[in-house]
């Protein structure tokens, strides 16, 4: 999302482009420059301090367009996102997976629900692998033995 830094009565606040009118003296942010701020924010700091927020809100409440915004992308929206991404979590749907080609390679896995996945660098866990990319479900990965590698896919991992 873009987004506007304005000074508002002494203070610098970050406002949703789409939400706030352009005002003299605006610094406009594309997306990628927003994002590449985030993932800085997000590194160093934890909070947003109350009166920035406010700030904020008052200074995008003007925007004709508002209404209709915060029914499309407001935080309504999110959070009725927020509660079925949630739920559909709580449903533990799972999905198995096993190495595709097991003992030539460590690095290819298939799921139960038809996904082929590789890694570059390390395993499920490594990589932060909980959910199956392609069905959502909770990845139940079935580990290989040394001892019998053509059985190997059917012998179920601790989940993680």
């Amino acid at each position: 999302m873009s987004i506007r830094l304005r000074t508002i009565d002494g203070v610098r606040v970050a406002l949703c482009a789409a939400r706030s009118m352009p005002q003299d003296g605006d610094v406009y942010l594309d997306d990628g420059e927003h994002e590449a701020l985030a993932r800085k924010f997000g590194r160093d700091w934890n909070y947003l301090p109350d009166s920035h927020e406010a700030l904020a809100e008052a200074a995008e409440s003007n925007n004709p367009n508002r209404a209709q915004w915060d029914a499309t992308y407001g935080q309504e929206v999110k959070q009725q996102k927020d509660a079925l991404a949630a739920s559909q979590r709580e449903a533990e749907q799972t999905c198995g997976w096993s190495y595709m080609c097991y003992p030539e390679s460590e690095s290819d896995f298939e799921g139960a629900c038809g996904v082929a996945w590789s890694m570059t660098v390390g395993g499920l866990e490594e990589n932060g692998m909980n959910f199956c990319p392609r069905c959502g479900g909770k990845i139940v990965f079935f580990a290989p033995t040394p001892d019998d590698d053509d059985d190997a896919a059917l012998r179920p991992e601790v989940a993680k």
